[in-house]
């Protein structure tokens, strides 16, 4: 009989891919459809990372509601798309960290997507697939952290990596562990200010990946 193995289940996005470069090539492209000349990328990614949401962020710096509403539309669809997908990459340390976990815990990777297939052509791009014996996808739209949070009880779980509120929220509904990355989707001041007054909010944010590895193996693995 094989030794039980734990689960370590991981978020993509910003957990170990970088999420800026596809969502501002998906801005410009969504731009362009509409005929909107758009340069406030800084200032759109500062304000994104800090919590606005897409319509929110494109209001802020200037652009006209009804437009900002189509260009928020149109980033939605191109943002899943194969061209977008071909600006991500790795963060830094991931690849080895991701080795290193996959010594002593198998690996499963949980993410909001609405092609998955688009998904599983990415991980073999990144030379990824080969560290996640399961992975799966749960829909974008509505109810994320309740769904991600049903998978990861399914599958047995030991522990959640991701980089937003959701994926806390799923970690919080699963009732297991969460590791936070300010790496991707959120700011670190983000989070600060958004888990200041929750009783259930993770102790450690972390800004790179090999350190939430060696957490995870200091307190699960050893």
């Amino acid at each position: 009989m094989k030794p039980h193995r734990p689960l370590v289940a991981l978020d993509f996005d910003g957990t170990l891919v970088s999420c800026k470069e596809k969502q501002l090539y998906a801005l410009d492209e969504a731009s362009k459809l509409h005929h909107v000349a758009y340069d406030a990328h800084d200032t759109f990614w500062d304000l994104k990372r800090n919590g606005s949401s897409t319509l929110k962020a494109l209001t802020a710096t200037g652009v006209d509601e009804v437009q900002a509403s189509k260009i928020a539309a149109a980033w939605i669809d191109i943002v899943e798309s194969e061209q977008a997908s071909e600006h991500d990459r790795l963060l830094p340390d991931v690849a080895d960290a991701l080795r290193g976990l996959a010594a002593s815990a198998n690996l499963m990777l949980l993410s909001a997507r609405r092609n998955a297939a688009l998904l599983e052509r990415q991980l073999v791009s990144l030379d990824l697939l080969k560290f996640f014996p399961i992975w799966e996808t749960v829909s974008p739209l509505g109810g994320v952290s309740n769904s991600k949070a049903q998978r990861l009880v399914h599958h047995g779980a030991c522990c959640y990596v991701g980089d937003t509120e959701s994926d806390w929220s799923a970690s919080v509904a699963a009732a297991l562990p969460f590791y936070l990355l300010s790496t991707g989707q959120r700011s670190n001041s983000f989070f600060e200010t958004h888990f200041l007054d929750l009783e259930n909010a993770p102790p450690v944010i972390y800004g790179n990946f090999q350190h939430v590895a060696d957490a995870i193996k200091h307190d699960i693995l050893s």
